[in-house]
């Protein structure tokens, strides 16, 4: 047991370890004409190394980020399933308000990395899609439609959608004192706009 232990610290540490390099370098070189051989050089270690705890240089830039958004969607996924999906994301929302999800300074490195970056902004946008997709299998699941019917595909998409431009405005105007707070009032203000589409 003291054993693996050992290696599961050394596992965080070495993974730690690569991303300091690798934010480093981002911030003295550029994210570009960053190599990986430049990271891993810089707390010598091998390539293949890297590549057993990252899967590209844009993975290493928003690890944390990654990993905050898939605490959220995953605890979507893992809701009593009879919940609806406007319902769980107002139980996730108070979550966040209650403290479940801190957003700290690992994920506000990333945000760096984010703003920066075009590759890394588009790299974001990959790892939305693959979420908007999980939520669709999500609503389908609940609903007990296919995934390819419209109301699944529509749930899923403008949740998504919803979390990420709630994120992305936050950025680009820079207040990330009370994104839980900007979330709800967002969407409540958003479905009292399409509450009413005219006739069925």
């Amino acid at each position: 047991m003291a054993e693996r232990g050992r290696r599961e610290r050394k596992k965080s540490e070495t993974r730690a370890a690569l991303r300091e390099a690798a934010l480093a370098q981002f911030a003295e070189r550029g994210f570009a004409e960053t190599r990986v051989v430049d990271i891993t050089e810089a707390i010598d270690v091998s390539e293949r190394t890297f590549f057993r705890y990252f899967q590209s240089k844009e993975d290493v830039a928003v690890a944390a980020l990654r990993e905050w958004l898939e605490r959220l969607f995953a605890d979507v996924e893992e809701a009593p399933p009879e919940q609806t999906l406007p319902a769980v994301v107002a139980t996730i929302i108070e979550n966040g308000r209650a403290g479940k999800y801190p957003f700290g300074a690992e994920q506000l490195r990333d945000v760096v990395a984010y703003v920066t970056f075009p590759e890394v902004q588009n790299h974001v946008v990959r790892i939305i899609d693959d979420l908007r997709l999980r939520m669709i299998e999500d609503a389908a699941r609940r609903t007990g439609a296919a995934p390819t019917d419209p109301y699944p595909r529509v749930m899923g998409s403008v949740i998504t959608a919803g979390c990420f431009a709630v994120f992305e405005s936050m950025l680009l105007t820079g207040r990330l004192d009370a994104p839980w707070a900007t979330a709800a009032e967002t969407l409540r203000h958003a479905v009292a706009e399409f509450g009413d589409l005219g006739p069925d």
